[in-house]
Order: C-alpha cells, then structure tokens, then sequence
C-alpha cells in the first residue's frame, strides 16, 4: 500500500509541475506544421520536414481538438499518459497481484514527466500508445485485434521500426491459431491509413516530395549516424546519460529475476503473456539500433519495456514478494529524486527565448500578414511563429538540407528553391544554432545564409539587417 500511496503522490506532484511546460523542442516544430496544414499548405511541397506522414496526422488532430496554446498542450499529453497507464494496468491486473498493479502501471508515466518538457509528445511516445495496446490486446476480442491493426498503420508512418511490432503481433496471431481469413483482414485494416495517405500526397502533388524526402533523409542519416555511429551513441547514452543507473539497474534485475524464473519447476506465466513481454523488449532495443542516435526518447520504448517487464519477473521469480515490492519500489524513488529538476529546470530558459524573440517581433512589427522565411529552428522562433500565426514562405525549417554535401544535385536544387523564395519574403529569420552534428548542421553563425549560391546578392540589393543578436539576425525588405 505504500509504494502505491507514494508513486501516485509523485505521479500528481509531476502533472502538477508540467502544468507550466510549454511547447517546446520537437513538439514545437509538428505543431507549427499542423498549423501550416491548417492554412492549407501542402507538406513535402509548400514545407520540407524529415517526418513522415503520420506524425502530421496526430499532430494535425491533437492541434484541432486541443488547440496551440500550452494548456492544451499539456492536456493532450497528460490523456496519452493516462490512456498508457490505463492500458499498461489492464496487462498487469492477471499478472501481479492487485496491491502491485497501480504502481507499478503508472512507473512509465511518471518517468515520462520526469524526462522534461523537451521529450514531450515525442513520436515514440505514440509509439508506446500502440505498445500498451498491444499488451492489452485480447487475440479473441475481433474489435480489439482490428483497432491495434489500425494503429499499427498510422505508426508504420510515424516510425517505420514499428513494423517489427507488426510482424510479432503476427505471430502472436498464428500462436494462437486465428485463421487465416481472419488475419487477412487484420493486415488489410493496417493498410487503410497508409493507403489514405498515399491517395492524399497523389492529390496534392506531394508524393515526388514525399520520396525525395526519403531518399535524401535515408541517406543522409547514413553518412551522418552510421552503424557504427549508431552503437557508440547507443554506448556513449548508456554509460554517460543520467539515466545510466536506472537502465543499467533495471536490466540487471531483470535478467536476474529472469534466469531465476527459468530455474522455477513451476512457472505461472502464460504463454500470451510471456510473448508479449518479449516482444517488447525485442522492440525497444530494435528501435534504438534503427533510431542510429542516442536521444533519450529513442529509448523510450527500452524504458517502457523494462519498466512492465521488471515487476513481472521480479515477482513471479521471488519468493518474498513483499522485499520484491521494496527493492522495485526503491529503485523508482531513486530515479525519481535524481531527476526531479527535470520538472521546472528547462523552463526559464524556454521563457526566455520565447520573450526575447516575441519583443524582437513587437519592436519589427512582425505579423501573420508578412511573409517569413527562416534558417534554423533554435532559439524559440518556431513556437513565436506558432504564437503569432505567422506562416513560413521559405519552405525550409532546418539548415540540413541546405548544407549537408553541398556537392550532391539534390542539395544544389534544394538550395536553389531557397533562394528562389528570398524575393517574394518580408522577413528572413536566421537562427544561431550552437549545438549538433557539425557535419550535418554549420554551426558558423549567421554568414552560412550568405554561403548558399545566389543569396547574397539578394540580400544585399533587396533587404536590409535590422535586429542582430547572439541568437537571431533579421533581415527587412528594402521598400521599393
């Protein structure tokens, strides 16, 4: 009864401070693009992103439903958080017994709020919605196999390494002998929403965009974040991140609790259940390796895994489950207090970005009746875009595209579409990037807009500087 008293006080003790968050980070960009959506504009097109299609879909809704502001910003999270939980008690309720259940169901969401606002609606988030469902998913339930088939759709364009969680619930299927007319139709259900989409980017003219996207995208990610890039983050993350303890702990546990298990003449996990867990962790480690970086939110599904998975093996495998309780319970409070700035330590600095570009945008009058282009999200120029309704008329969010391999055909035309745009824009935005990947992202200061074939000129003859910080440059359309 105590750990479960304690978790949940620090479950309503996180809401309650990231009742303050704001849109911040990814969560910024995909909302400004629902908002671009929502104008009309064609994405791939009208905008270039490197997200896929389905992430504009769940963000186009959550922006329509929930708005831009920050409240129901964090009302749409705070409910993907509870559907989770809810989903995760399901699975555990015949598993552990039913003083375990709660705590050990809201673990994940509590770890998602102590990850700080920057990690927010993050896509592998939506990733960990279909997750939960598949572990509460009842092969003999039609309704239910129908609805996690669906999903599976949307997250194949969200993050293709869903496919695997695809393929596992196949064989889950086939375990339990559903027939074969039956899964068709399963299969058939999860093309509905990758279907509709292609049919929406032939409309709109948007699937060469689409394409080119992905092979740009694919291969950038490979020169840039290698396989062997791909480990020494994955190395790197786990050896150096604050999370180290909590992964490494967590593991190790398990994998204890797990031989243990094994070593049992009687083991009560049923067979469903025992797929389904590892499933998951087959899942969270295939997303990292795929994801080829070491973000935390790439080992969000990891973390979700370990964290159904502990309590299973550690109680079933124990034969004093109350020390079981105890020692998991620990383990929770302990990555809890370590990372409880989590909760309000990103938020000044947020604030202040955000303040400093809305009062540059007070003093130029900049309004959503100009035309914006921008180089680089940083420093809050996304979520002031967002707040002012201002729409992009550049295309370009990021400086990848424009920089990487300035040789390549595919860089030359796309940096001939920037600058093709340059005249018919109010305002030209750049942004001082300080940190990444300095082969995919010049971190030379504001002289890399001058660096792209044609723009000089442009600037010189036809906009003026009239605001220059550590963190912007803004150039002004001369009047004619």
């Amino acid at each position: 009864m105590i750990p479960t008293l304690v978790l949940i006080y620090f479950l309503i003790y996180s809401i309650q401070k990231s009742l303050n968050w704001q849109l911040v980070h990814d969560a910024s960009i995909m909302h400004y693009i629902a908002f671009l959506l929502d104008q009309g504009q064609t994405p791939y097109t009208d905008f270039f992103d490197f997200n896929l299609p389905g992430t504009y879909f769940v963000h186009f809704l959550l922006y329509n439903i929930f708005g831009s502001s920050d409240v129901g910003f964090r009302v749409a999270d705070i409910i993907l958080g509870l559907c989770i939980t809810y989903n995760t008690y399901s699975f555990l309720s015949s598993v552990l017994p039913k003083k375990s259940i709660i705590w050990n169901s809201i673990s994940f969401f509590i770890f998602l709020l102590l990850t700080g606002p920057q990690n927010v609606l993050q896509r592998e988030t939506l990733l960990i919605l279909i997750l939960s469902f598949f572990l509460k998913q009842n092969y003999t339930s039609k309704n239910q196999n129908y609805i996690l088939s669906f999903l599976i759709g949307i997250g194949v364009l969200i993050k293709p390494s869903i496919v695997i969680l695809a393929l596992l619930y196949f064989i889950y299927l086939i375990i339990n002998k559903i027939n074969t007319a039956q899964i068709i139709k399963y299969i058939a259900t999860m093309g509905i929403f990758p279907l509709l989409t292609l049919l929406y980017l032939f409309s709109t003219s948007a699937f060469s965009g689409f394409l080119e996207m992905l092979a740009y995208t694919s291969k950038v990610y490979v020169q840039i974040f290698g396989l062997n890039s791909s480990l020494s983050n994955l190395v790197i993350f786990l050896t150096q991140s604050k999370y180290s303890a909590f992964y490494f702990s967590l593991s190790a546990i398990s994998l204890i609790s797990i031989f243990q298990y094994f070593n049992q003449t009687e083991r009560t996990l049923s067979k469903n259940t025992f797929f389904k867990m590892t499933s998951l962790i087959i899942f969270g480690f295939a997303h990292v390796v795929i994801q080829k970086r070491g973000s935390a939110y790439h080992f969000f599904p990891l973390a979700y895994s370990l964290l159904v998975i502990f309590p299973i093996f550690l109680y079933t495998a124990s034969r004093n489950k109350n020390q079981i309780s105890a020692v998991a319970c620990c383990i929770y409070l302990f990555f809890i207090w370590s990372n409880k700035d989590s909760l309000t330590k990103s938020l000044k600095q947020n604030t202040y970005q955000e303040r400093h570009i809305q009062k540059i945008f007070d003093e130029q009058s900049i309004n959503k009746n100009h035309k914006v282009a921008i180089l680089e999200t940083a420093q809050g120029i996304i979520t002031t875009l967002l707040r002012n309704e201002i729409e992009l008329k550049s295309k370009y969010f990021y400086d990848l595209m424009l920089f990487h391999k300035t040789n390549s055909t595919i860089v030359k035309k796309h940096q001939q579409s920037f600058v093709n745009k340059l005249s018919n824009v109010d305002f030209i935005i750049v942004a001082r990037r300080t940190w990444g990947h300095k082969e995919a992202h010049p971190l030379y200061g504001f002289k890399k807009i001058e660096s792209i074939p044609g723009s000089r000129e442009i600037l010189q003859n036809q906009f003026s500087i009239v605001h220059e910080d550590n963190r912007i440059r803004i150039y002004k359309k001369l009047l004619k």
